[in-house]
């Protein structure tokens, strides 16, 4: 692994951290039950025009917050659906989920409207959810104010002494330490793969499926995986994009992911080195000017310099955050990328 596998493997971890409020408990008795088959049972979701986009429909869920206890505390799902263009040719429901884990499924609907084919935007409900901790279903958070979070990405990712070494260590457990102070006990144990589906199908069962369709990316494929396991006569029709080894640990499953931004980072460079990009210099290598760029962020923050707000620092760790946003998507993120590292170049 190379200078930018390292840097990027640093920091894969951290940029997919959860954001957000805490999950809304209450002691209510469960709307969603298990009846003989073992599927949840619910009343039919009450859906309403989304404030930010009338063609798109709200809805929210009540289940348990532990399956194991079905008239204990409940947690509210938020649900988003595009209703299928052409009723007449609907094929049924299209789940979609984005991955993070961590990601909003409500937002991913809205992006979708503009991204789907007219073949699926025709004939499939597209329904996205806020997993259990993200946006509308109960957001965590470990951090009150923003500042906070800005020290967290702060920190140098890929530390080259001992004192960088312990300053990473002790950043990760005070944040661990945050989010166990912020958050109750059970509303982090039950926020994990397991529980999250479960609620998708508490979600068909509302919708009053018999089976659905699924669109997951990255972590959103192992949702995929893992509800096909335990409810495989509720599947239709699966396609998942960017697969996760559902055998692999943590730490596999980020050196898998560095090879995967190494490859999108190298052929972002060749296309830079093709291209003369602003940010390399006459003489320069494109992995050598990528290189420099961050050992300059490295030793000195950039102060950044925001129109009509106030001016904030660039650290290493904010700028590796960025990288691996841009080098998602070729289309929109290279450009992205191109510009970000042209001002980085010129101070």
């Amino acid at each position: 692994m190379g200078d930018i596998s390292r840097r990027l493997a640093a920091i894969a971890v951290a940029a997919a951290t959860v954001a957000g409020g805490s999950i809304g408990i209450s002691p209510i008795a469960s709307s969603v039950g298990a009846n003989t088959t073992g599927s949840p049972r619910a009343k039919p979701l009450a859906w309403v025009p989304c404030r930010d986009v009338r063609e798109i429909r709200c809805a929210s869920l009540r289940v348990p917050l532990d399956r194991a206890r079905p008239t204990g505390p409940q947690v509210t799902i938020g649900i988003s659906m595009l209703p299928a263009r052409r009723k007449s040719r609907r094929i049924g429901v299209l789940l979609v989920n984005p991955g993070g884990p961590g990601s909003s499924g409500q937002k991913f609907v809205r992006q979708l409207r503009r991204g789907l084919s007219s073949t699926l935007l025709d004939r499939f409900d597209i329904v996205g959810w806020d997993p259990r901790g993200v946006g509308g279903s109960g957001e965590i958070r470990c951090y009150s104010d923003q500042k906070s979070y800005d020290r967290y990405y702060a920190v140098d990712p890929d530390p080259d002494s001992p004192a960088e070494v312990a300053a990473l260590v002790e950043t990760a457990r005070e944040f661990a330490l945050a989010c166990g102070a912020k958050n109750s006990r059970d509303v982090l144990r039950f926020a994990g793969t397991a529980d999250v589906i479960d609620d998708m199908d508490a979600i068909r069962a509302a919708l009053g499926e018999e089976t659905i369709s699924f669109f997951g990316f990255s972590y959103g494929t192992l949702l995929g995986l893992r509800y096909a396991d335990k409810y495989p006569k509720r599947v239709r029709a699966f396609a998942l994009d960017g697969v996760l080894d559902p055998t692999a640990d943590a730490n596999e499953r980020s050196t898998e992911q560095a090879a995967g931004f190494d490859r999108a980072m190298n052929a972002f460079l060749e296309l830079c080195r093709a291209d003369r990009c602003g940010w390399i210099r006459d003489g320069e290598t494109a992995g050598a000017a990528f290189d420099r760029l961050v050992a300059t962020i490295d030793a000195a923050p950039l102060v950044v310099r925001r129109r009509n707000k106030p001016s904030r620092m660039l650290g290493s760790g904010e700028f590796i955050v960025g990288v691996l946003a841009s080098l998602y998507n070729r289309d929109s993120g290279w450009p992205l990328l191109r510009r970000g590292l042209t001002e980085v170049e010129k101070g």
